[in-house]
């Protein structure tokens, strides 16, 4: 009996035998090795990526040869960077100074601004390697006032600041990283600048007291910029500018003629540091936000002595960048 039931499924084992064998179907060699020659070339990329990505983690992507593509065909690189339009919109809060004093004439009659707003549009495109150009302009166009009295013989009079100024960068700009968390942007090119200062007195008897001094000319400037990861989203930059235009000028004392001033020359220095909020977009490139303090210093730009303007305050803007 105990011998029996072994026996019995042994018989059942034997007679299932071959129905399970034509169920078995054994790998070819071909076959084996055609998996093996995917996995390889999976294993390949994968590499392929990792080393992408280590390069630009690195900041040395700008001078490999994962660069090397046209990115525009993509609008994205392995380099982190897109190409396309680049441009924003910026408003300024600025106060105007004198390294003489703020007078309508001589050093009399003071005459103060107030923080003043004007804008700044600029526009351009980037290309592959970060190598792209851009057009800025400026323009400060604003008045001050204040009534004054002279004591003899006693009259009233107006006293007037007004500054006009216009400002055209065309210039070709570069972009690249330094490191993981910081970005660089160089610029050079040609500034074209009008400016127009006249300091008066409206007198109610008297002549009026004028002096003005009108400049345009044309010249260079270079700007360098940097930008931080601070977190996320949050960046702090700083950048700097300087420039100089050459042309003629041509100053007017009271009811004299005008006199020319040829060939003259003017330095104008700039720079902003603040913080930045900047966001990816899925088709490339990066919309910001920013804040920050700006300084402008223009010297040899007055009618009288070695006189320089000044402006500093605050501004904010927003755009596009790559």
């Amino acid at each position: 009996m105990r011998i029996g039931i072994p026996v019995t499924l042994l018989v059942a084992l034997l007679a299932g035998w071959p129905a399970a064998a034509q169920d078995i179907q054994f790998t070819s060699y071909a076959d084996v090795q055609t998996a093996y020659h995917v996995q390889n070339q999976q294993i390949s990329n994968l590499h392929t990526r990792l080393a992408s990505l280590e390069t630009y983690g690195d900041g040395a992507a700008s001078n490999g040869a994962s660069c090397g593509g046209d990115c525009c065909a993509t609008n994205c690189d392995p380099c982190g960077r897109s190409c396309g339009i680049v441009g924003g919109a910026e408003l300024l809060f600025l106060k105007p100074y004198r390294s003489q004093g703020m007078y309508a004439s001589g050093d009399e009659y003071p005459v103060g601004f107030d923080m003043e707003t004007s804008p700044r549009f600029w526009l351009g495109f980037a290309g592959k390697r970060g190598l792209g150009f851009r057009a800025r302009w400026w323009e400060f166009d604003h008045a001050a006032t204040a009534d004054v009295t002279y004591d003899d013989p006693v009259q009233d009079g107006l006293a007037k600041i007004a500054l006009d100024i216009a400002v055209i960068d065309a210039e070709v700009t570069l972009a690249s990283k330094v490191g993981y968390n910081w970005d660089m942007l160089f610029s050079a090119g040609v500034r074209h600048v009008d400016f127009t200062v006249v300091r008066s007195i409206d007198w109610e008897v008297w002549n009026d007291d004028l002096d003005s001094f009108k400049f345009g000319g044309t010249g260079l400037t270079v700007c360098g910029e940097l930008r931080r990861k601070v977190f996320g989203s949050l960046n702090v930059f700083g950048n700097v500018r300087g420039s100089a235009v050459y042309g003629d000028a041509t100053t007017q004392y009271g009811s004299n003629a005008p006199r020319t001033l040829p060939d003259f020359v003017g330095y104008i220095w700039e720079t902003q540091l603040g913080v930045e909020c900047s966001r990816m977009m899925p088709a490339g490139g990066m919309l910001f936000l920013r804040a920050a303090v700006e300084a402008q210093q223009w010297d040899e730009f007055a009618s009288r002595g070695d006189a320089a303007f000044g402006f500093i305050g605050g501004i904010v803007s927003g755009g596009i960048m790559r």
